[in-house]
């Protein structure tokens, strides 16, 4: 038998003050709230397109939730006015950590990940049939200095996963009624951010390279120079 089929998201008209209240808290939540909207509450629909609006949902398809350095919890609210290329990128050398003892041992292997994943979702017949609202990437490595496992990226959060009567494209925008949610489109700019930053770390690792080289190069060379003049003292 068939599974059953999904039952489709009802569109909540609501005035809720307790969404008002979150925007609130957001950089220029105020600003984008009416008046009205401040004392009677917004609706969902309303409170998530302002989101967008605030956070790079809107513009890039994605945003930072959240991030653990091991036992280090970065506060959410450093992430939620993040919206340019250079910001983004700030906040990916801290997750993956800037100037290790090889930069690109996480982003690489990150990077490689979110290509299979876009790969593998653009043939998937169940992605193409299927609309993904607040849905997740959780990206994982192990910081020990020999890790036990390379790093990884995990889709999680289907709770409000649906399937469709017709095929998705995952990168058109939303309009009432097309269930489109943009997951492809989300993608594609993480694996821009990857690919900039990983490329950013190639460079720096190749620059400390040559660094190094050229040290030993410096040392060899006072060395002999320092030999040649006990030999010149001796004669």
């Amino acid at each position: 038998r068939p599974p059953p089929r999904s039952p489709p998201l009802p569109l909540c008209r609501s005035h809720r003050p307790d969404l008002v209240k979150k925007l609130l808290h957001l950089p220029e939540g105020r600003a984008l709230l009416t008046p009205a909207e401040i004392t009677s509450g917004c609706t969902k629909v309303r409170y998530m397109q302002i989101r967008e609006q605030i956070t790079t949902s809107g513009s890039r398809g994605f945003r930072i939730e959240g991030m653990y350095l091991g036992s280090r919890v970065i506060p959410r609210e450093q992430f939620r006015s993040l919206r340019e290329e250079a910001q983004l990128c700030d906040a990916l050398r801290t997750f993956v950590g800037h100037r290790t003892f090889d930069p690109g041992s996480r982003i690489r292997p990150l990077l490689a990940r979110l290509r299979e994943l876009r790969t593998s979702l653009a043939g998937s017949g169940w992605f193409r049939r299927h609309e993904l609202l607040s849905s997740s990437l959780l990206f994982v490595y192990d910081a020990a200095a020999k890790p036990a496992a390379p790093p990884s990226i995990y889709m999680i959060d289907f709770a409000r996963c649906r399937q469709t009567k017709h095929d998705l494209t995952h990168t058109l925008a939303w309009v009432p009624g097309n269930r489109e949610d943009g997951f492809l489109f989300g993608l594609d700019n993480l694996i821009e951010l990857f690919e900039h930053v990983s490329l950013e770390a190639g460079e720096v690792w190749e620059a400390e390279e040559r660094g190094e080289a050229e040290e030993k190069e410096d040392v060899g060379e006072a060395g002999e120079a320092g030999e040649a003049g006990e030999a010149g003292g001796a004669g």
